[in-house]
């Protein structure tokens, strides 16, 4: 496997957050780490291109794991923010999130960016034959673009949380608990979202914002095994009637019976998410009723954020939130706190990071 060596620019420029984040991103590796990491990018970019040259979305690992194409693309890819060039229209994840983060401050509201990890970023060994692995027993990381892209935005101001440690841990218990991510799904699995909704929750709890939330008294049901057919099959040759199981716990208004919670009109938290805020909570295709994020984050919080989630493009439902504070500016105005989550993967594979308005003009 060729190894393609990469120059190290740690030279800092306001006006180009790119090369001092990704130099001290590089330059944390460890020494032995740098070029076996940038080798699995260089297999992800192989692989990426022989599914492109095959017209294939999906990509076949080992033990039935099955992979974006997309997720390949992502994660070999090269810089994707900042430089001097100006970048095409929908294409600059940076400049957008920044300026979410600058109309949302000038309303006194916390803004914390959630990028769920792609699932090839923690488990590597699941495509690939060689993986370098860190002092935990489990590989290394492997994505350094991300690591430079969120010191980027953290530079800036822009408060980010990054699960990929957490869930590059959590992988040591997965004999035990099942893995984090889904095996032939695009989601994280039950066990990796519950980590996630504790995690947010962790991180929130650390700054003021969340005064006043009115307290509701949740319940966690016992353990369901669930059988499901992940949203990967269908697109893999062969595959057709695959299915999983998985561990799911219902969040519940009541200790014996499911009944659902729902957010308190004055809750001031807002959650706005892709499909991992549906993903085991919208039923039908998404797999399960009542066990997904938005209870679980509630009962780690100890109250239910309201949550705007929507399938598609995580960068496009930023618009569903533009047009709550412009039409409707009076259900927003007790908001202290904006959760924003999606599939980092969206960072170079959506066209829909165009900065949006919080007011008419």
């Amino acid at each position: 496997m060729g190894i393609r060596r990469l120059r190290l620019v740690t030279r800092a420029n306001p006006t180009n957050p790119f090369p001092s984040a990704l130099g001290a991103a590089l330059l944390a590796l460890a020494p032995v780490q740098a070029e076996p990491v940038e080798a699995v990018r260089v297999a992800f970019r192989n692989h990426s291109a022989e599914a492109t040259a095959a017209d294939r979305h999906v990509v076949e690992g080992r033990d039935g794991w099955l992979f974006l194409a997309s997720e390949l693309r992502f994660l070999a890819s090269e810089p994707f923010w900042g430089g001097e060039e100006e970048r095409p229209p929908g294409r600059d994840p940076y400049r957008s999130l920044a300026d979410l983060h600058a109309r949302l401050a000038e309303r006194d509201v916390r803004l914390l960016v959630v990028p769920v990890p792609a699932r090839l970023a923690i488990y590597p060994d699941m495509l690939l034959d060689e993986v370098p692995m860190g002092s935990e027993g489990v590989p290394a990381r492997v994505d350094p673009v991300v690591r430079a892209f969120v010191a980027a935005l953290t530079e800036a101001g822009v408060e980010v949380l990054d699960l990929t440690d957490a869930f590059r841990a959590a992988r040591t218990d997965d004999a035990e608990h099942g893995p984090v991510c889904c095996e032939q799904d695009t989601h994280w699995s039950p066990r990796g979202m519950a980590l996630a909704a504790q995690a947010i929750a962790d991180r929130l709890r650390e700054r003021d914002g969340l005064e006043g939330a009115p307290a509701q008294e949740l319940h966690r049901l016992d353990p369901e095994e669930l059988a499901y057919t992940g949203d990967l099959v269908g697109r893999a040759p062969g595959r057709e009637g695959d299915t999983r199981t998985t561990i799911i716990r219902q969040v519940s208004l009541r200790p014996d019976r499911f009944e659902p919670p729902s957010a308190d009109p004055e809750s001031p938290g807002l959650v706005l998410a892709d499909s991992h805020g549906l993903v085991f909570q919208a039923g039908r295709d998404m797999h399960a009723t009542g066990a997904g994020l938005p209870g679980h984050l509630g009962h780690a919080l100890g109250f239910m954020p309201e949550f705007i989630a929507r399938r598609g493009s995580g960068a496009v439902i930023r618009r569903d939130l533009a047009r709550r504070f412009i039409l409707d500016p009076d259900s927003v105005a007790h908001i202290r706190v904006v959760v924003y989550l999606f599939a980092a993967r969206e960072l170079t594979e959506s066209d829909g990071w165009t900065p949006v308005p919080l007011a008419r003009p």
